[in-house]
């Protein structure tokens, strides 16, 4: 098989993969959402936030370090993660108890600090979850998408339970640990022979390398997902649990159109590794090269299609108590294109040991975050933090831009941005002039003329539909990638 074959036939399965677990997520959300009302939901994000924050917090940068160990040689796997994970049960106990402890006393309500109790949970159920990596690390993609998708399945059917059996939040935050223990189960009875069984070792002894070789991922690791959470965690203090509700509307919608760039980093990290280890920067030139081209695409397809109709999405799905979060949506679903750049950027800097020049990135960008956001969120409310986060990943994507254009001279990652933007800069304008025309029909002539307009431009070409058919198949002609 080709090398642009496999990737793209690995590719392909974890990206129709996440967008059925996509559709799961979905789903949750909008369920979750409208049983709990905007202020109790605002209390679940924010638990969330917070405990979620914490889990990066005790990986320590493991699973990434982890995840390049197993791909460069697949026979660590069961040792390595058996000693990880206890380290990670150990560290979630001690950091769970101490967050229960605080969170409690200082919750901007009553409500939060009792979900935030139980939700410190997650921090030691959660520690065998890290054999999860071994499926992505040795390009198990079939099986990666089989559990992702049965876990996204079994959220939902908790979560379905929980409100059949009027279980309120906590309810749902007992569904959630449901759901994650059964995916543990999943993963430990779909386990590759190299990482079983999976198994839970506390040898302290072995603990200081491990922490050693991690360090340097830690920080990035640490510092995007400070990021990632932190407007959620400072919205309730600065503005209302409502807001803080309403703007996870926003994120958790956007959220769902980071699945697919998101997947394939997790793809291209041990992908771009692997050939970095033999030298071979040609494949990793031409990877980016496509990858920055398709994933600008769905990126672009995504602001176009769902921030310009956020409105009628939000009331829709949501209803009409969440209709005010449609301008947040619009802003961070402008973030997309910016994330797309940067999952395909990160994973190759890691790839080449440039984590130093990442660090000082995110270190910037989560300084600037913070700072917007204190500015901001007071005068702006839930919105403000929104404007931040554009801000920030703008940040983000162009310091990443431009240190892997140094790593890899010729990638030339505007030029392939430039044709689907232009085609979704003409659907937005299509999109604007059918203004007084109801939601379905608009919904039609965007999606239309996208899909034309990439033609038209050639961002889209017919070698494009014949690599990925040929690469469904297990036989075929090899394409060369366009």
């Amino acid at each position: 098989m080709s090398e642009s074959r496999h990737a793209a036939r690995s590719l392909t399965i974890a990206i129709s993969g996440d967008l059925i677990g996509m559709a799961f997520v979905l789903a949750q959300g909008i369920i979750t959402a409208r049983y709990l009302g905007a202020e109790l939901f605002g209390v679940w994000r924010f638990s969330l936030a917070w405990v979620l924050t914490a889990s990066a917090a005790i990986d320590l940068g493991l699973s990434t370090m982890a995840t390049r160990e197993i791909a460069r040689d697949h026979s660590c796997a069961g040792s390595l993660l058996s000693h990880i994970t206890g380290l990670r049960m150990t560290l979630g106990l001690a950091t769970g108890a101490a967050l229960a402890l605080i969170g409690f006393h200082t919750a901007p309500s009553h409500s939060a600090g009792i979900l935030l109790c139980i939700m410190c949970l997650y921090l030691l159920l959660s520690a065998p979850n890290i054999y999860l990596l071994v499926f992505r690390a040795t390009e198990r993609m079939l099986t990666a998408t089989i559990i992702n998708v049965g876990s996204r399945a079994l959220a939902l059917l908790g979560l379905v339970c929980a409100i059949r059996l009027h279980g309120g939040l906590i309810g749902v935050a007992l569904a959630f640990f449901a759901a994650l223990i059964a995916t543990i189960l999943l993963i430990a009875l779909l386990l590759p022979p190299v990482a079983r069984p999976l198994r839970i070792r506390i040898q302290p002894s072995r603990w200081k390398p491990l922490v050693i070789a991690a360090l340097p991922f830690f920080a990035m690791n640490m510092l995007w997902e400070i990021y990632s959470r932190i407007d959620q965690m400072l919205i309730p203090y600065l503005d209302s649990m409502r807001g803080n509700g309403l703007y996870g509307i926003a994120v958790s919608i956007t959220m769902n159109f980071q699945i697919i760039p998101t997947a394939i980093s997790g793809f291209v990290y041990p992908w771009f590794t692997r050939r970095a280890a033999n030298a071979a920067t040609p494949p990793m030139h031409t990877a980016s090269r496509i990858l920055y081209r398709y994933l600008s695409i769905i990126s672009f397809g995504s602001l176009v299609l769902v921030g310009l109709f956020g409105e009628d999405w939000i009331v829709l799905l949501f209803g009409n108590e969440y209709r005010e979060a449609a301008g947040a949506l619009l802003i961070l679903t402008a973030t997309l294109p910016l994330i797309a750049l940067y999952a395909v950027n990160v994973p190759l800097l890691y790839a080449l040991d440039r984590q130093g020049v990442v660090l000082k990135i995110l270190l910037a960008g989560v300084a600037i975050d913070v700072i917007l956001d204190l500015l901001l969120i007071p005068p702006m409310g839930y919105r403000g933090a929104a404007w931040a986060t554009l801000a920030t990943h703008a940040v983000f994507c162009t310091g990443t831009i431009v240190e892997a254009h140094r790593a890899v001279p010729g990638l030339d990652a505007w030029k392939h941005v430039a044709r689907p933007a232009a085609s979704a800069a003409g659907a937005a304008a299509v999109i604007l002039a059918a203004a007084p025309l109801d939601f379905a029909p608009r919904l039609a002539a965007g999606a239309a003329s996208y899909a034309i307009l990439l033609l038209i431009t050639r961002a889209l070409t017919p070698q494009d539909a014949a690599l990925f058919r040929d690469a469904l198949r297990r036989g075929g002609s090899g394409i060369s990638p366009p």
